[in-house]
């Protein structure tokens, strides 16, 4: 009886960490779908504006086009090609209802999402 409930037991812990495991390769393997993968470096602004727009789940072209932004700008921002304005900053904040206070380098960003709904 004891051999057959350390079985089970084993049997469940192993499913269980199967599950998380499984869950966990999924969760990556979606965010580097999206993007959202350890190239991203928010101590730049250009991956900062992406990881805002794929935190809202926009591609590059409904972003531009939704909110007035040429698609070749959008790309150079995020890749670092183009200086980004304060006035294009406070314009991307308000356009992904991103706090403006994410987008300043001296800030931790994460630290900014963590009231975003």
């Amino acid at each position: 009886v004891v051999v057959v409930v350390v079985v089970v037991a084993v049997v469940v812990v192993v499913v269980v960490v199967g599950a998380v495991v499984g869950a966990t390769m999924m969760m990556l393997m979606m965010m580097r779908e999206m993007g959202l993968d350890n190239d991203l470096d928010l101590e730049r602004i250009g991956d900062r504006i992406k990881y805002a727009r794929l935190l809202r789940g926009m591609s590059i072209e409904a972003f531009a086009y939704e909110h007035g932004f040429a698609i070749q700008t959008v790309k150079s921002w995020e890749s670092h090609a183009a200086e980004v304005t304060e006035a294009s900053l406070e314009r991307i904040s308000r356009a992904l209802k991103i706090p403006a206070p994410f987008f300043e380098m001296k800030n931790d960003p994460h630290q900014e999402l963590t009231d975003l709904k």
